[in-house]
């Protein structure tokens, strides 16, 4: 069963969100010589306080540079560095451990809308004719 998440929760997941999102856009993450845009799109921390899900919004690359990106991310050396930046921010008594996911929303979203823009054109198509 999913719980609703408590106004803390929502609060901090707001805070991590920003803080995390500044520190990626005063980062470099090159591929291919290319300069690529990494942000958080939400964040999820666990009830506990112990994690906290970021949810990777990167653009403009393939799927296996996406995934490539968010497993370094994931690597212990990252891992430390995000949490000492989330933890200089926030005062709570656990430091969250981040773990960086790659945000699905953003890709489904933008199929959905590419269907319903084919299937308008589609409709119209075939109403102008009558």
């Amino acid at each position: 069963m999913h719980k609703e998440k408590t106004q803390r929760q929502k609060r901090i997941n707001k805070r991590v969100q920003r803080i995390v999102s500044e520190s990626f856009s005063k980062s470099n993450f090159i591929i291919g010589g290319k300069k690529i845009l990494v942000g958080i799109n939400r964040a999820d921390i666990s009830p506990d306080l112990r994690n906290v899900s970021l949810y990777l919004d990167i653009a403009g690359i393939s799927d296996k540079d996406k995934k490539m990106i968010a497993k370094e991310l994931n690597k212990s050396e990252s891992i430390r560095t995000i949490k000492k930046i989330i933890t200089q921010d926030l005062d709570l008594r656990v430091s969250p451990n981040p773990i960086f996911l790659l945000d699905k929303f953003q890709e489904k979203n933008t199929k959905i809308s590419n269907l319903i823009d084919k299937e308008a054109k589609k409709y119209k198509s075939e109403n102008d004719g009558n």
